[in-house]
């Protein structure tokens, strides 16, 4: 063997070694995750003022902690394959396994025995993001960045902003990465296809990565592009079988919902989604370009990366525009209907949903643009264009762009002015086409639920996704259809704080049933894998965000570890952000409805009817000073702004806005604490 097959061999053995440790932390996360699914239903199970809620709650928090800090260790010994890393990722999935099993067992036996905890070095980062060990945790309320100008200066925010919320590390990750010279013509291809259909977004990278460099992360052009279009060509088959990669598996159960015209009380649109994965590092970006609308996004990861997936290309949902346009969720991916010698080089699916909301106004402009644009990498349908558009008088979803043009509209599963999907293909036609039709004998369509397989068979890779996503589609037409002509906001919140059901008996035989035969309880858009919600009401403006699921304790669709997504220190609260013609607007916006609800709080408080040894009155009370002290903070800031100018102030403005909506938060937390609406 010669020095170039013997490092070619190391390269390759290296590589095995690498894959096998990642192989081993993902499957890891199972056991993990499970724990600490059904520690969490059984603490939602205990009485408001059950002595020991409050205990489990920290414990089951701390769990989530230590699985945090597994995965991080296990993302960053990909890169550095070092062995500690590995070594103490391994432990830290033990030690939150540990701590979940023994909090599950201690609720199951009724034991008021504290658990033992590990001690971890806590501390800050960035805007108050806390840390444990050194590593950042990922917050329970979700930020904002505030971008305005020039393509060029919005990058350049952008970059700014992040590293502000959570520190230098999260851009690092991205900046300083050598690219092959094979890797950077296929850079360049995408590249290409951004200067025909998107633009803006190469002025975005720009200024990402002079921003990057000003505050000290060698950050490239090519580091920034990299992270709206990865450097992997367009797949050859689908999920990349056979092709340049074999993607994971999409997640089993994100959602988009939307009603208008005669289904709802005042005819104007509102909306529901769900991403369903591990909540990350993201930050929701409220921009005012210099050309075109006004727009708010919410990307799954503020780098494009979301645990277990890896690069999404800044992939997310859902949007809107101040025009009254919505994007609200995906549309159905895995679809991957139009035909393989079509696909290629084209848009990845957030730069398309960003330029289509900054640049049209309806919904049949958004689906004719989308039209138009290149077919591009169907072969793992996240990262193409197509989804779902609605506004106050119509809405669409794009199930296939070309060849054929598969656009799904209000009445084709029975629906009257409201549409809705999950993660499968509903149009009756996707069955004559694609993969559909290689297996055509294995799949049944009906309505209103679409696309499933004719028998459940836990090994094919859609399988899962369809039969789940039918039955959650089925479920959003039967809510709908029973309350048109009353839909509210409120009524899409619902739509994802009730939850289904779980079968009786013992998890492992309730478990080993559904691996045989898919049958579980009833299913629900809402349920625990919910990472991100967001709610819509484009007319007012209104954008409302909460991370993780509205109901602690809410049922998975199924034992799969992948049906839960579970979130430190969750909330179940919304914040709500009302898009205006300015930063400043939007901003005074924001703090009027945090005023709001704390001064509503703070009468909710001084009304209490109930005993003054409560332990609901007793977290009130501490939930309601810190909304107050957030609320201090935001004030503070907004008056430091007043002495600043450009980006400066614009990122000010930003910060202050992170307080009010955390303020937002923690006062709605505090008036469901004693019982009081809004």
């Amino acid at each position: 063997m010669d020095k170039k097959e013997f490092r070619a061999f190391l390269k390759k053995m290296t590589a095995l070694i690498t894959q096998g440790n990642e192989l081993r932390a993902y499957l890891g996360l199972a056991p993990v995750k499970t724990e600490i699914l059904r520690a969490g239903m059984a603490i939602a199970a205990l009485d408001k003022e059950h002595p020991l809620r409050d205990r489990r709650i920290a414990e089951l928090d701390e769990a989530l902690k230590f699985l945090h800090l597994a995965r991080s260790l296990a993302t960053r010994a990909s890169s550095s394959r070092s062995p500690v890393d590995w070594k103490q990722s391994r432990g830290h999935f033990r030690t939150a396994q540990g701590i979940a099993r023994a909090l599950r067992l201690a609720l199951e036996s009724v034991d008021t025995a504290t658990l033992p905890i590990p001690p971890c070095q806590a501390g800050t980062i960035g805007d108050g993001i806390e840390t444990a060990n050194g590593i950042p945790l990922v917050p329970a309320i979700m930020p904002v960045v505030f971008l305005a100008g020039t393509d060029h200066e919005m990058g350049q925010q952008y970059a700014m902003q992040i590293t502000a919320l959570y520190g230098p590390w999260l851009l690092g990750r991205k900046a300083g990465r050598h690219l092959s010279p094979e890797e950077m013509e296929i850079l360049a291809h995408w590249e290409e296809q951004l200067a025909r259909h998107a633009p803006e977004i190469i002025g975005f990278a720009e200024g990402m990565a002079a921003g990057c460099r000003e505050l000290g992360i060698p950050m490239e052009y090519h580091d920034a592009l990299e992270i709206w279009t990865g450097v992997l060509p367009p797949e050859s088959d689908y999920f990349g079988a056979g092709g340049v990669r074999m993607s994971t598996v999409p997640p089993l159960a994100c959602s988009g919902v939307a009603a208008w015209g005669s289904a709802t009380a005042d005819g104007r649109l509102v909306t529901g989604s769900a991403g369903d994965f591990d909540p990350t590092f993201s930050a929701t970006i409220v921009a005012w370009p210099n050309t075109g609308n006004a727009f708010v996004f919410t990307p799954f990861g503020a780098t494009g990366d979301v645990p277990a997936l890896g690069s999404v290309n800044m992939f997310g949902h859902p949007g809107m525009n101040s025009r009254g346009l919505a994007y609200v969720h995906h549309g159905g991916t895995p679809k991957m209907i139009e035909p393989k010698a079509n696909w290629g080089y084209g848009l990845r699916r957030a730069p398309a949903v960003m330029h289509v909301l900054r640049f049209t106004d309806t919904a049949a402009q958004a689906r004719d643009l989308e039209l138009g644009f290149p077919v591009g990498d169907v072969g793992i349908d996240s990262g193409t264009c197509g989804g779902f558009w609605a506004d106050d008088c119509y809405g669409c979803i794009l199930e296939s762009r070309h060849d054929p043009v598969l656009v799904r509209e209000a009445g084709l599963l029975g629906e009257k002015d409201f549409l809705y999907s999950a993660n499968s293909a509903l149009h009756p036609e996707a069955g004559k086409h694609g993969w559909l039709a290689l297996e055509r004998e294995q799949w049944k369509w009906e309505a209103p639920g679409g696309w499933r397989p004719t028998r459940f068979a836990f090994f094919h890779k859609l399988g899962l996704v369809y039969s789940g996503s039918a039955r959650r589609c089925a479920a959003f037409f039967r809510r709908l259809d029973r309350t048109k002509g009353n839909i509210t906001l409120q009524t899409m919140m619902d739509c994802y704080r009730e939850g289904g059901t779980i079968p009786a008996g013992d998890w492992r035989e309730i478990s080993r049933h559904y691996m045989k035969t898919g049958e579980w309880g009833e299913l629900s858009p809402g349920n625990a894998s919910n990472g991100i919600l967001a709610f819509m009401k484009p007319s007012e403006g209104l954008y409302s965000v909460c991370i993780g699921p509205l109901t602690r304790g809410i049922p998975p669709t199924s034992p799969l570890f992948a049906s839960t997504n579970p979130v430190r220190g969750e909330t179940n609260c919304t914040w709500d952000l009302h898009l205006h013609d300015s930063p400043e607007k939007t901003a005074d916006l924001v703090a009027a409805t945090a005023r709001r609800l704390v001064e509503t709080s703070e009468k909710a408080l001084q009304n209490y009817r109930f005993s003054q040894d409560s332990l609901s009155l007793a977290r009130a009370k501490e939930l309601h000073n810190k909304a107050n002290e957030e609320l201090a903070e935001a004030y503070r800031r907004i008056r430091a702004a007043v002495e600043l100018t450009g980006n400066d102030r614009l990122g000010m403005i930003a910060g202050a806005s992170c307080r009010f909506l955390r303020a937002q938060v923690r006062a709605r937390q505090a008036l469901r604490e004693h019982g009081d609406k809004e």
